[in-house]
Protein backbone atom coordinates (compact mmCIF):
# COMPACT_ATOMS: atom_id res chain seq x y z
CA UNK A 1 0.00 0.00 0.00
CA UNK A 2 1.26 3.33 -0.63
CA UNK A 3 1.65 5.42 2.09
CA UNK A 4 3.84 8.49 2.60
CA UNK A 5 7.79 8.36 3.39
CA UNK A 6 8.62 9.90 6.46
CA UNK A 7 11.69 11.01 5.49
CA UNK A 8 14.22 11.36 2.50
CA UNK A 9 17.39 9.49 1.29
CA UNK A 10 19.39 8.48 -1.66
CA UNK A 11 18.52 4.99 -2.85
CA UNK A 12 19.92 3.29 -5.95
CA UNK A 13 17.60 0.42 -8.07
CA UNK A 14 19.88 -0.71 -11.36
CA UNK A 15 22.77 1.09 -10.68
CA UNK A 16 20.63 4.54 -11.09
CA UNK A 17 20.73 6.39 -7.70
CA UNK A 18 17.96 9.08 -6.83
CA UNK A 19 16.28 10.16 -4.56
CA UNK A 20 13.90 8.82 -2.06
CA UNK A 21 11.14 11.60 -1.59
CA UNK A 22 8.65 9.28 -3.02
CA UNK A 23 4.84 9.55 -1.94
CA UNK A 24 1.63 8.30 -2.87
CA UNK A 25 1.27 11.46 -4.90
CA UNK A 26 4.70 11.15 -7.35
CA UNK A 27 4.64 10.67 -10.98
CA UNK A 28 8.03 7.95 -12.28
CA UNK A 29 8.59 8.29 -15.32
CA UNK A 30 11.43 5.31 -16.83
CA UNK A 31 12.50 6.34 -20.16
CA UNK A 32 14.49 3.11 -21.67
CA UNK A 33 12.34 0.87 -19.90
CA UNK A 34 13.68 -2.15 -21.30
CA UNK A 35 12.84 -5.34 -19.24
CA UNK A 36 11.85 -3.31 -16.55
CA UNK A 37 13.93 -4.22 -13.62
CA UNK A 38 14.05 0.18 -12.73
CA UNK A 39 10.46 0.00 -12.58
CA UNK A 40 9.30 -3.02 -11.41
CA UNK A 41 11.33 -2.68 -7.92
CA UNK A 42 9.85 1.08 -7.92
CA UNK A 43 5.89 -0.75 -8.34
CA UNK A 44 7.02 -2.66 -5.61
CA UNK A 45 8.67 -0.97 -2.52
CA UNK A 46 7.65 2.68 -3.43
CA UNK A 47 4.86 5.35 -3.32
CA UNK A 48 3.88 6.76 -6.72
CA UNK A 49 -0.10 7.99 -8.36
CA UNK A 50 1.62 7.50 -11.78
CA UNK A 51 4.43 5.25 -13.10
CA UNK A 52 4.91 5.43 -16.86
CA UNK A 53 7.46 3.45 -19.06
CA UNK A 54 8.60 4.28 -22.62
CA UNK A 55 10.33 1.30 -24.42
CA UNK A 56 10.86 1.31 -27.90
CA UNK A 57 11.25 -3.11 -28.42
CA UNK A 58 7.82 -3.76 -28.79
CA UNK A 59 8.57 -7.20 -27.60
CA UNK A 60 9.71 -6.07 -24.53
CA UNK A 61 6.63 -3.46 -24.19
CA UNK A 62 4.38 -5.81 -24.72
CA UNK A 63 5.61 -8.13 -21.62
CA UNK A 64 5.88 -5.17 -19.30
CA UNK A 65 1.94 -4.91 -20.31
CA UNK A 66 1.45 -8.23 -19.46
CA UNK A 67 2.97 -7.56 -16.04
CA UNK A 68 1.81 -4.52 -14.99
CA UNK A 69 -1.83 -5.41 -16.58
CA UNK A 70 -3.59 -5.34 -13.14
CA UNK A 71 -2.02 -1.72 -11.80
CA UNK A 72 -3.95 0.82 -13.13
CA UNK A 73 -1.18 3.32 -12.00
CA UNK A 74 1.38 1.95 -14.30
CA UNK A 75 0.93 2.68 -18.11
CA UNK A 76 3.63 1.24 -20.79
CA UNK A 77 4.18 3.25 -24.34
CA UNK A 78 6.03 1.17 -27.13
CA UNK A 79 7.78 4.06 -28.35
CA UNK A 80 11.21 5.81 -28.28
CA UNK A 81 12.01 9.35 -26.69
CA UNK A 82 13.37 11.95 -28.63
CA UNK A 83 13.79 15.75 -29.61
CA UNK A 84 10.89 15.94 -31.98
CA UNK A 85 7.59 13.53 -32.74
CA UNK A 86 7.86 11.37 -35.78
CA UNK A 87 5.67 8.49 -36.90
CA UNK A 88 8.52 6.06 -37.31
CA UNK A 89 12.12 6.07 -37.00
CA UNK A 90 14.78 3.09 -37.11
CA UNK A 91 15.41 1.56 -33.76
CA UNK A 92 18.26 -1.21 -34.06
CA UNK A 93 17.75 -4.38 -31.38
CA UNK A 94 20.52 -5.53 -30.21
CA UNK A 95 21.23 -9.46 -28.95
CA UNK A 96 21.76 -7.17 -25.45
CA UNK A 97 18.22 -5.75 -25.31
CA UNK A 98 19.31 -3.43 -22.97
CA UNK A 99 21.71 -1.81 -25.08
CA UNK A 100 19.15 -1.58 -28.16
CA UNK A 101 19.32 2.22 -29.45
CA UNK A 102 18.49 4.66 -32.49
CA UNK A 103 22.31 4.73 -33.17
CA UNK A 104 23.30 1.37 -34.83
CA UNK A 105 26.97 2.00 -33.59
CA UNK A 106 25.73 1.46 -29.98
CA UNK A 107 23.52 -1.35 -30.19
CA UNK A 108 27.01 -3.31 -32.45
CA UNK A 109 28.59 -3.12 -29.37
CA UNK A 110 26.31 -6.12 -28.22
CA UNK A 111 25.68 -7.21 -32.12
CA UNK A 112 22.18 -5.45 -34.06
CA UNK A 113 19.81 -8.45 -34.10
CA UNK A 114 17.45 -6.68 -36.58
CA UNK A 115 16.40 -2.88 -37.00
CA UNK A 116 12.49 -1.87 -36.62
CA UNK A 117 10.42 1.00 -37.56
CA UNK A 118 9.13 2.51 -34.03
CA UNK A 119 7.31 5.77 -33.06
CA UNK A 120 9.08 8.54 -30.95
CA UNK A 121 7.60 10.81 -28.49
CA UNK A 122 8.50 13.66 -26.52
CA UNK A 123 8.75 14.33 -23.32
CA UNK A 124 6.25 17.44 -23.79
CA UNK A 125 3.94 14.20 -25.15
CA UNK A 126 3.94 11.87 -22.18
CA UNK A 127 3.55 15.08 -20.37
CA UNK A 128 0.52 16.05 -22.43
CA UNK A 129 -1.25 12.40 -23.16
CA UNK A 130 -0.63 11.63 -19.34
CA UNK A 131 -2.19 15.23 -18.01
CA UNK A 132 1.56 15.19 -15.82
CA UNK A 133 2.31 18.57 -14.36
CA UNK A 134 5.57 17.49 -12.87
CA UNK A 135 7.68 14.61 -12.79
CA UNK A 136 9.12 14.03 -9.10
CA UNK A 137 11.44 11.20 -10.61
CA UNK A 138 12.69 11.03 -14.23
CA UNK A 139 14.51 7.78 -15.11
CA UNK A 140 17.14 8.03 -18.47
CA UNK A 141 18.47 4.85 -20.02
CA UNK A 142 18.11 5.65 -23.76
CA UNK A 143 21.34 4.35 -24.83
CA UNK A 144 23.07 7.34 -26.53
CA UNK A 145 19.75 9.56 -27.02
CA UNK A 146 20.11 11.55 -23.74
CA UNK A 147 22.84 14.33 -25.19
CA UNK A 148 20.06 15.59 -27.61
CA UNK A 149 17.21 15.44 -25.13
CA UNK A 150 19.48 17.72 -22.44
CA UNK A 151 20.56 19.61 -25.00
CA UNK A 152 16.89 20.91 -25.98
CA UNK A 153 16.25 20.99 -22.18
CA UNK A 154 14.82 24.58 -21.38
CA UNK A 155 13.54 26.29 -18.00
CA UNK A 156 10.21 24.72 -18.76
CA UNK A 157 11.59 21.64 -18.25
CA UNK A 158 13.56 21.88 -15.36
CA UNK A 159 10.54 24.12 -13.27
CA UNK A 160 8.84 20.90 -13.89
CA UNK A 161 10.79 18.00 -13.28
CA UNK A 162 12.54 17.20 -9.57
CA UNK A 163 15.29 15.12 -10.45
CA UNK A 164 16.87 12.97 -13.43
CA UNK A 165 18.49 9.62 -12.86
CA UNK A 166 20.71 9.10 -16.34
CA UNK A 167 23.45 6.77 -17.60
CA UNK A 168 25.36 8.49 -20.39
CA UNK A 169 26.92 6.26 -22.60
CA UNK A 170 30.11 8.20 -23.18
CA UNK A 171 31.76 5.02 -22.04
CA UNK A 172 31.39 3.56 -25.71
CA UNK A 173 32.79 6.22 -27.38
CA UNK A 174 35.29 8.21 -25.28
CA UNK A 175 35.19 11.36 -27.59
CA UNK A 176 31.57 11.80 -26.68
CA UNK A 177 32.57 12.90 -22.77
CA UNK A 178 33.05 16.62 -23.98
CA UNK A 179 29.38 16.34 -25.05
CA UNK A 180 28.69 14.95 -21.48
CA UNK A 181 30.07 17.42 -19.72
CA UNK A 182 28.49 20.19 -21.61
CA UNK A 183 25.32 18.68 -20.71
CA UNK A 184 26.18 18.78 -17.35
CA UNK A 185 26.89 22.70 -17.43
CA UNK A 186 23.95 23.51 -18.90
CA UNK A 187 21.46 21.78 -16.56
CA UNK A 188 23.56 23.56 -13.68
CA UNK A 189 23.02 26.56 -15.33
CA UNK A 190 19.21 25.73 -15.43
CA UNK A 191 19.30 24.96 -11.34
CA UNK A 192 20.23 21.77 -11.33
CA UNK A 193 22.69 20.56 -8.63
CA UNK A 194 24.64 17.30 -9.90
CA UNK A 195 25.93 13.79 -8.30
CA UNK A 196 28.45 11.53 -10.08
CA UNK A 197 28.26 8.51 -7.80
CA UNK A 198 31.94 8.03 -9.75
CA UNK A 199 32.18 4.62 -10.69
CA UNK A 200 34.77 3.58 -12.90
CA UNK A 201 33.52 1.70 -16.01
CA UNK A 202 35.50 1.20 -19.68
CA UNK A 203 38.08 3.56 -20.77
CA UNK A 204 37.81 5.07 -17.33
CA UNK A 205 34.28 7.25 -17.99
CA UNK A 206 32.55 7.94 -14.54
CA UNK A 207 29.10 9.19 -15.61
CA UNK A 208 27.46 5.69 -16.01
CA UNK A 209 25.22 6.74 -12.76
CA UNK A 210 24.47 10.75 -12.40
CA UNK A 211 21.47 12.41 -11.03
CA UNK A 212 20.35 16.17 -11.78
CA UNK A 213 18.42 17.33 -8.58
CA UNK A 214 17.11 20.57 -7.34
CA UNK A 215 19.06 23.00 -4.36
CA UNK A 216 16.16 21.92 -2.00
CA UNK A 217 17.57 18.69 -1.30
CA UNK A 218 21.38 19.79 -1.72
CA UNK A 219 21.06 18.62 2.75
CA UNK A 220 19.65 15.11 1.76
CA UNK A 221 22.71 14.74 -0.88
CA UNK A 222 25.07 16.23 1.74
CA UNK A 223 24.55 13.47 4.49
CA UNK A 224 24.68 10.43 1.79
CA UNK A 225 28.42 12.24 0.56
CA UNK A 226 29.33 12.21 4.76
CA UNK A 227 27.78 8.95 4.94
CA UNK A 228 29.87 7.07 2.01
CA UNK A 229 33.27 8.83 2.98
CA UNK A 230 32.58 7.64 6.33
CA UNK A 231 32.33 4.18 5.01
CA UNK A 232 35.14 4.27 2.84
CA UNK A 233 37.61 5.76 5.63
CA UNK A 234 36.39 3.05 8.27
CA UNK A 235 37.12 0.64 4.90
CA UNK A 236 40.92 1.97 4.32
CA UNK A 237 41.65 2.56 8.40
CA UNK A 238 40.54 -1.24 9.33
CA UNK A 239 41.45 -2.80 5.92
CA UNK A 240 37.84 -3.96 5.42
CA UNK A 241 37.67 -5.57 1.45
CA UNK A 242 35.04 -3.20 -0.49
CA UNK A 243 31.35 -5.21 -0.97
CA UNK A 244 30.59 -5.77 -4.74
Amino acid sequence: MNIKNKCSKIESITRHTFINNLDNTSIIVDLGASKGGFSKEIAEKYCYSMLVLVEGNPELSEKLKAFFKDNDMVKVVNAVIGSEPKDSVKFYLSELSSSSSLFRSFSELNKVKSEIDVKMLTLNDIFSVYGIKKIDLLKMDIEGAEWEMFEKFSKEDFDRIEQISVEFHDFIEPGLKARTERCIKKNKKLGYCFMNIGANYINGITYKDCLFYKKKYRNIVFIYRLKCLTETLTRIFFKIPKKY
